[in-house]
């Protein structure tokens, strides 16, 4: 009974995991890629422990924890709702009327 009752702790905090982890990357890995990233988180494992050190701190997360923290640190591609230009826009304005005058 108890071992039954871990168990479907365990399923929920891995479900719990993969929904975090969908929330991180969306917008950050296209569609077609995504279940690829899914297959790869339901082969990690929440017991194992994978130890990060950044010289002076050291914690201990699972893999899937770190999974879900590389994506979240990444940011977004493009600002949802809005358009990336590369140009800015605001300096080097292009004078069409100019160009016309060299043809």
């Amino acid at each position: 009974m108890a071992e039954q009752k871990l168990q479907a702790m365990q399923e929920a905090l891995k479900k719990q995991k993969l929904e975090a982890l969908r929330q991180a990357v969306e917008g950050k890995v296209p569609k077609a890629a995504q279940g690829m990233v899914f297959e790869l988180a339901d082969e990690l494992s929440l017991e194992e422990r994978v130890e990060l050190s950044d010289g002076q701190d050291k914690r201990k997360l699972s893999p899937l924890d770190l999974l879900i923290e590389i994506f979240r640190a990444l940011p977004m591609p493009v600002s949802p709702g809005m358009m990336q230009m590369s140009d800015s826009g605001s300096e080097g304005e292009i004078n069409y009327t100019e160009i016309l005058e060299k043809v």
